[in-house]
C-alpha cells in the first residue's frame, strides 16, 4: 500500500517538476527523463535490501533495474549513469533513533600521574536524555569505572545553566579527554585538542537534546551534483533534502519535501557519470543516524 502512495505521488510531483525544469532550464537539460527509486536501508547490512524499483526513461530505467547489489546503502550499478540532476521525492521512516547510540556512545578519557598515563573509555547506554539525565549517567559511570583504568580522585560533570556548556572535573588527578570511534565529545561540547588539567570546560554548547532534524545525505550524488542556484542546501555538504521530525518515538511517517527544494544539478549544467547511489540519514552533524535495526525509504527522481 505504502509505494502505490508513493508511486501515484511521485507521478503527480514529477509532472510539476518537470514542468519546472523545462521552464527554466531548458538549455541545460534539455527535457526530463526520470527514474523513480525506492531504498530500503537499515544500518544493519544484513537486512539491506532493495525494496522496490519503478522506472521511466529507458537507458536509466534498464541500468537500475537490472542491479541488485546494495551493501551498507551503496546501491552498485553495472554500469555508469548519465545524470544531470537529482530530487527526493519522498521518505518513509519510523522515530526509532537515540541520540546517545552506536553512533555516538562513547567518553575517551586519560588520566596523567607522574610519567605514566592511564587511559579508558566510558560507553554510556543508549537512550534519548535530557541534559540533566545525561550529566547524572555519565557522572555515575565516571565515579564507577571499572577498576583496570586504575583511575583515581571523584569525577564531577556540571553543566552551565546560562552558558548550557559542559564542567568535566576530577578532584585529584590531571586527565584529559581524547577521541575515537562513536565518542560523544560534539554532542557534550568538547571540540577541539584538550591538555592534561584536572578541570576541562567544554568549548561549545552540550547538544544532547533528542534528534529532531534529520538530513537525506548522499557521498555521491549530494557533492558531484552541486549547485545550489536550483537546490535550497550548502553547495558541496552532500545533503538532498531536511526532515524536521515532531513524530513521537516509535512512529511512523512520511516527508514530502515542498517543490522550494527543487533538483541539486550539476553545477556547469553537464551530465556526471554516477557509478553508485550512496543514500543515509544523517543527523544535524552529518553523523549517520542508527535506526535500531528499523529500515528507511527514500524515493529519488533523477534527471
Amino acid at each position: 500500500m505504502i509505494f502505490r502512495n508513493l508511486w501515484t505521488n511521485f507521478s503527480n510531483v514529477l509532472g510539476q517538476v518537470g514542468s519546472f525544469v523545462n521552464k527554466h532550464m531548458p538549455t541545460v537539460l534539455k527535457g526530463v527523463k526520470a527514474v523513480s527509486k525506492f531504498f530500503e536501508r537499515s544500518h544493519n547490512p544484513a537486512v539491506s535490501s532493495i525494496a522496490q524499483m519503478v522506472t521511466k526513461g529507458a537507458d536509466l530505467a534498464q541500468d537500475i533495474h537490472t542491479c541488485r547489489d546494495l551493501k551498507n546503502g551503496i546501491l552498485y550499478l553495472p554500469r555508469p549513469l548519465s545524470v544531470r540532476g537529482v530530487k527526493v521525492n519522498s521518505a518513509y521512516l519510523c522515530n526509532s533513533w537515540h541520540t546517545v547510540n552506536s553512533k555516538a556512545n562513547k567518553v575517551y578519557l586519560t588520566q596523567s600521574r607522574g610519567a605514566l598515563t592511564f587511559p579508558g573509555t566510558i560507553t554510556v547506554p543508549d537512550g534519548n536524555y535530557t541534559v540533566e539525565t545525561f550529566t547524572a549517567t555519565l557522572k555515575s559511570l565516571l565515579n564507577n569505572a571499572p577498576s583496570a583504568y586504575l583511575w583515581q580522585g571523584t569525577w564531577d560533570v556540571q553543566v552551565d545553566s546560562t552558558t548550557q556548556k559542559m564542567r568535566l572535573a576530577n578532584d585529584t588527578v590531571d586527565f584529559t579527554i581524547g577521541t575515537g570511534t562513536a565518542s560523544l565529545n560534539v554532542h557534550m561540547g568538547f571540540v577541539g585538542a584538550y591538555g592534561y588539567s584536572k578541570v576541562q570546560y567544554a568549548s561549545a554548547l552540550v547538544n544532547i537534546s533528542p534528534i529532531n532534524l534529520l538530513h537525506v545525505y548522499s557521498r555521491n550524488l549530494g557533492t558531484r551534483l552541486a549547485d545550489n542556484m536550483y537546490s535550497a542546501y550548502p553547495q558541496d555538504n552532500g545533503v538532498l533534502c531536511s526532515i524536521h521530525v515532531t513524530q513521537p518515538f516509535g512512529s511512523w511517517f512520511e516527508h514530502r519535501p515542498h517543490m522550494g527544494d527543487y533538483f541539486r544539478f550539476d553545477a556547469q549544467g553537464q551530465a556526471q557519470q554516477i557509478d553508485c547511489i550512496d543514500i543515509d540519514m544523517v543527523d544535524e552533524n552529518l553523523r549517520s543516524v542508527d535506526f535500531l535495526g528499523q529500515p528507511f525509504y527514500v524515493e529519488l527522481a533523477f534527471i
